[in-house]
């Protein structure tokens, strides 16, 4: 923490732009995949029971008027007897299957758009450079980092189609794949498996670190959207990108530290030898 915070004085609008340059564009990108993805699914489930009742009811009001008061309470009644019978509607799995597929693409890129933010962040994390700097670090490798979080982002929506908990997990054990990419001759699946050997090394703090990070993240976007619950689509998703680039990038921080703990601890190597190296490759040039 005392590291993290020592870096943020340093150069806190840096450390935020050079986040927001990946969190931003993932969470719209996210947001457009689900958003699409749930109007399709919208579009074709059968009429749930109170909409099948106004149905009737309206076909009634569009009938010739009954020949008396009670005829017509009958002719009601009826028709509420018929809406209660008719069973409940239910999604075909192709509907199904569709939506969960829509959200495991979402929650892949968000999970991508992580992993590029957090590759920006480690240089900044123990470099003097602004966010161009980092970013020009991340240029460097970056078809090594891409690589890296495109094959978590996908392993990561694949283990969401398992029932969610499989995907959280290979979120956790993937999750210095990218500084791993970044920092060093690692990318694609050679950097997730260097994440998984690291993730043994700082376990406890990291899955700490994700599930308070995500308790924050969650609880914070519930209040807004209780606040504000007749959002539109857009200004919803924009707000959504705007909160995670807000409560992202200091949690990134801790993680980046948190891979060059574990790295240190791993490869036997002081961690002030490797704070000299990070400045090195974040230098300009």
């Amino acid at each position: 923490m005392a590291e993290a915070f020592a870096a943020v004085r340093r150069s806190p609008l840096a450390i935020f732009a050079a986040s927001a340059l990946a969190i931003m564009p993932a969470h719209l990108l996210a947001s457009a995949v689900d958003y699409v993805g749930a109007r399709g699914i919208t579009a074709e489930t059968p009429p749930t029971r109170s909409e099948q009742v106004r149905s009737r009811r309206a076909e009634l009001a569009d009938r010739a008027a009954p020949a008396s008061p009670e005829a017509n309470t009958a002719e009601q009644r009826e028709v509420l007897r018929q809406a209660s019978g008719t069973p409940p509607p239910t999604q075909p799995l192709r509907l199904r299957f569709g939506r969960g597929i829509t959200q495991a693409i979402a929650i892949g890129i968000l999970f991508a758009g992580l992993l590029l933010a957090q590759a920006a962040i480690v240089p900044l994390a123990f470099g003097q450079g602004g966010a161009a700097a980092a970013w020009a670090a991340v240029g460097a490798r970056f078809g090594s980092v891409c690589a890296a979080a495109f094959a978590g982002a996908a392993l990561v929506a694949v283990g969401i189609l398992c029932l969610v908990v499989p995907g959280i997990v290979i979120a956790i054990v993937f999750f210095f794949a990218a500084p791993a990419a970044v920092s060093e001759p690692n990318g694609g699946f050679a950097a997730l498996q260097r994440s998984v050997r690291l993730f043994g090394r700082v376990w406890p703090e990291l899955v700490a670190l994700v599930f308070v990070t995500a308790g924050i993240d969650v609880g914070l976007h519930e209040l807004v959207f209780r606040l504000f619950p007749t959002l539109r689509p857009i200004p919803a998703a924009l707000v959504d990108a705007a909160l995670s680039a807000l409560v992202l990038p200091f949690p990134l921080l801790l993680s980046a530290i948190l891979y060059l703990r574990a790295r240190s601890a791993a490869d036997g190597v002081p961690m002030e030898e490797l704070r000299q190296y990070m400045r090195r490759i974040s230098a300009p040039g």
